[in-house]
């Protein structure tokens, strides 16, 4: 549903009522509990009928800061992978993310580039709502799907100055923490000419393209669990491609701030296993051909985003055959890092990383430890982690404090990570059951 391609390109928002609080205590804590050096000598059990070499205690995941992670504690992608334990069926795909996942060249192994602008998903507080407004759906996605769960002409709440992540996704969020209400957008800040149909649904519905408080998008979504929603007991909403919450795994710079990413980061891969046919079961590794002859999905995924062939959406479209499929990893596949802190302070030293930008790396690299990351959109230029990014003026402020700095291009500080991910510390981690 939500499909990224070449990266782009935003702007907007006042402070976050309530949010400065929220860090500063956060922070206050982070310190207390010293979060910032979590020592793990032994990667996660692994699965059922296996053997380990080691009999060293896994160390606790840090304490989650209350109110700063989004979603239920039951979803599994706020849990850490120790709960789930490394795959022996599933370790091939490892290899297969490590060589493939950002495209042919081999340049590209290892290269993970956090989006800090460039399909960044921004996120809103709906307190800082000036007005309200109403959305309609771009003519040509209303012959590519349905629009959402909000229907067309319905009001929302706006604010003039909020803009969608840039790339060809233009994805945003508003949130309403008080209420656990969230609206979610797609394809968002199209031209009004892109929403006249004539005597479509837009028109039916009034739409009016000389109105500023009449929207146009390619899709709309509406919950009101966002602290609660969760794969576990079927609570969440399909909108990004793998077939959850677009929020969901989303980078906030609040959690940086606080001292921990408390969930899996989210993975943007060029090679998602695709259809054309799809598995019976779909949901699962088990049927006869499952990653060869058939395309299927791993939970907390709810789908194959592509299940009619390969994704059509770049320039080089893979074949539709056997091999492509084998060099492809599903939906739902989670992968982490076994690595130490002190190969973690070795690898920010080897980077010369030093003050703020020192300890964002740091996050990032033991939340990719702790909780990993997980397949869940594609792309067409090289693998990426989506984080809320620069476009909204307070999460800029806040990554700047951060290190994190807006150097005016698409990629600002995309190779945060670069020279971690390599293979021999790349494994997959069981799928929930």
């Amino acid at each position: 549903m939500s499909v990224s391609v070449v990266p782009g390109m935003g702007h907007a928002g006042k402070r976050h009522r309530g949010r400065v609080a929220l860090v500063r205590n956060a922070i206050a804590l982070t310190a207390a509990l010293g979060l910032m050096s979590v020592s793990c000598t032994q990667p996660p059990p692994s699965e059922p009928g296996t053997t380990t070499t080691t009999t060293t205690p896994v160390p606790p995941v840090p304490p989650v800061p209350p109110g700063l992670r989004y979603f239920g504690d039951s979803a599994t992608w706020n849990r850490p992978v120790s709960a789930f334990g490394a795959s022996k069926a599933l370790d091939r795909y490892a290899g297969i993310f490590y060589d493939a996942s950002g495209g042919a060249s081999i340049a590209r192994r290892g290269h993970v580039e956090v989006r800090f602008r460039s399909y960044a998903v921004p996120i809103y507080d709906a307190a800082d709502a000036t007005t309200t407004a109403r959305v309609f759906q771009s003519v040509w996605s209303q012959s590519a799907q349905g629009f959402g769960t909000l229907e067309i002409g319905d009001k929302v709440p706006w604010n003039p100055d909020w803009a969608p992540g840039p790339g060809t996704d233009r994805a945003m969020v508003v949130v309403e923490p008080r209420t656990g209400r969230a609206w979610e957008y797609w394809g968002m800040g199209e031209a009004p000419s892109g929403c006249v149909d004539f005597l479509g649904p837009n028109a039916q519905a009034g739409f009016d393209p000389a109105n500023r408080a009449h929207l146009c998008a390619a899709g709309a979504w509406s919950y009101d669990n966002l602290h609660t929603a969760s794969d576990a007991d079927g609570t969440t909403t399909a909108v990004r491609g793998m077939g959850i919450n677009k929020l969901a795994m989303v980078t906030r710079a609040d959690e940086v701030a606080a001292g921990v990413i408390p969930h899996a980061l989210q993975l943007m891969v060029t090679n998602v296993l695709f259809g054309g046919p799809v598995c019976a079961p779909a949901r699962g590794a088990a049927a006869p051909g499952a990653g060869s002859t058939c395309g299927y999905y791993l939970p907390p995924a709810t789908r194959v985003e592509w299940e009619d062939g390969p994704p059509d959406i770049c320039a080089d479209r893979p074949a539709n055959t056997r091999a492509e499929r084998e060099r492809s990893v599903p939906m739902g596949l989670r992968l982490a890092l076994r690595i130490t802190d002190a190969e973690i302070d070795r690898w920010l030293d080897s980077r010369g990383y030093e003050g703020p930008l020192r300890r964002t790396a740091r996050i990032f690299a033991v939340a990719l430890r702790d909780y990993g990351a997980i397949v869940s959109e594609s792309a067409c230029s090289g693998t990426g982690i989506q984080t809320d990014g620069l476009i909204n003026p307070d999460a800029a402020r806040t990554w700047e404090q951060a290190g994190i700095v807006d150097d005016g291009g698409d990629t600002p500080a995309g190779d945060l990570l670069d020279g971690l991910i390599t293979r021999d510390r790349l494994y997959v981690v069981n799928a929930p059951r």
